[in-house]
């Protein structure tokens, strides 16, 4: 017992010196910030761990993450992600050279000269060569990089929908300030050749708003377009509606209605169905990563630098300007505080666990029910931002706040009419 209490006391006495050494006390040693609500600082902290050679980190992490394992998605996941010398660990981690495209230049994409540089390397000559020496705002900053160019995704209807430029228009696609089509790439695949992706943007950013769900964008159409162009049957991808997609990689056509990215730091599930639970962060980053392997048929993975900056340039998206508060705005957050925050907790930022799907009365139930992802629940969203507009719930079936109330929403049949018209005010302020 002596021993034991001289070796505590020396060792106490080491930690102090550093402590001392280091300018600080015991006072002043903090803790590791919390992940739920700090995840940026928390992120930073855990860098090294997510960058590091062996996967043992990561894997633990998404199999915190996927809390069915028996669902498809699952499955697929936790037999190839974060395994040891084995899987999608041994995928050549690709350092996408990458540009914009102008828009005048789309329909000529295959001729013209690449001058590209990869996002990675790019980064390093302006931060250092080593990322885990990088500041915070450095590696929010790549993230925004990130999120504009790298290439999450291509596919052969997108190529031929930038040869139809009398099509943009009306499915969604604009131009930016300086003439380049937003959430396009060109881009330098692992063979050499020139290609076109859609990034982060292309989806996430209105009025080139980062976060902002683009809810003109048609791509379901566009697949219609791009199908009928080569005489195949193409009405199911013409009944989307525009501000969905389908990311998935089954063979269930359920297409989701776009996502606002400002709440992302509050939510606790991703995906409709709530098939991923985000336990940390790194749920996040892991995430974006098999999305990006996915939808580049497993022939490479990016950079993890990629994923965990865009994960930490997301999570510290600032929330959009609302409506002021009014006398009637007010009224509206008391019956939410009686109606409403139960599930949409506004600590959380007005979001919450996950409810049963049959209690979403109308709803399209395929993304609850689907083997490979469903749950047979749906995730209670963050309402941050939901005064910009509808459409509103996962199948975008609810057009305006109104009717998600009077609708299949649980607690709209209950309101009157002067409460439910100070909710919507208040709803409106978040």
């Amino acid at each position: 017992m002596k021993t034991l209490m001289i070796y505590m006391a020396s060792a106490t006495s080491l930690f102090c010196s550093s402590l001392m050494w280091s300018g600080c006390t015991l006072d002043e040693v903090s803790e590791e910030p919390d992940p739920q609500r700090e995840p940026v600082a928390w992120m930073f902290e855990h860098t090294e761990d997510y960058l590091a050679a062996s996967p043992t980190w990561r894997r633990e992490r998404i199999e915190q993450t996927l809390w069915q394992a028996e669902l498809g998605y699952s499955s697929k996941m936790l037999d190839g992600y974060g395994l040891e010398q084995e899987g999608w660990e041994l995928l050549y981690a690709y350092d996408f050279p990458v540009q914009p495209l102008a828009a005048t230049e789309a329909p000529h994409v295959r001729t013209l000269e690449f001058e590209g540089m990869p996002l990675l390397q790019n980064a390093k000559s302006k931060f250092g060569d080593d990322p885990t020496r990088w500041t915070q705002a450095q590696w929010q900053s790549f993230g925004e990089d990130v999120f504009w160019q790298m290439p999450m995704r291509k596919d052969n209807y997108f190529e031929w929908l930038l040869g139809q430029p009398e099509l943009w228009d009306d499915l969604g696609l604009s131009v930016d300030e300086m003439g380049n089509l937003r959430g396009v790439t060109r881009y330098r695949d692992i063979r050499g050749d020139v290609q076109v992706g859609m990034s982060c943007a292309l989806c996430h950013a209105a009025d080139g708003v980062q976060g902002r769900a683009v809810e003109r964008l048609d791509l379901g159409m566009a697949r219609a377009k791009f199908r009928e162009s080569r005489g195949l049957e193409a009405d199911v991808y013409a009944q989307w509606g525009a501000g969905k997609v389908d990311v998935t990689d089954d063979d269930v056509l359920d297409p989701m209605a776009i996502p606002n990215l400002w709440g992302m730091k509050y939510q606790r599930y991703f995906n409709a169905s709530g098939v991923i639970r985000v336990e940390t962060p790194a749920s996040a980053a892991i995430r974006f990563e098999t999305q990006y392997m996915m939808n580049h048929g497993y022939e490479v993975r990016a950079p993890r630098e990629y994923t965990w900056a865009l994960a930490m340039y997301l999570y510290g998206l600032s929330e959009p300007d609302s409506e002021p508060m009014s006398d009637a705005a007010h009224r509206g957050e008391e019956v939410f505080g009686e109606r409403c925050a139960s599930c949409h907790v506004p600590e959380r930022g007005y979001s919450g666990d996950l409810v049963t799907a049959t209690a979403l009365v109308g709803l399209d139930m395929v993304a609850a029910t689907s083997l490979d992802r469903g749950t047979g629940s749906y995730r209670v969203p963050s309402l941050i931002g939901v005064g910009e507009g509808g459409p509103y719930f996962h199948d975008s079936s609810a057009k305006t706040l109104g009717d998600v109330l009077a609708g299949g929403h649980p607690m709209g049949g209950e309101l009157d009419e002067d409460d439910m018209s100070d909710l919507i005010l208040f709803l409106k302020t978040l």
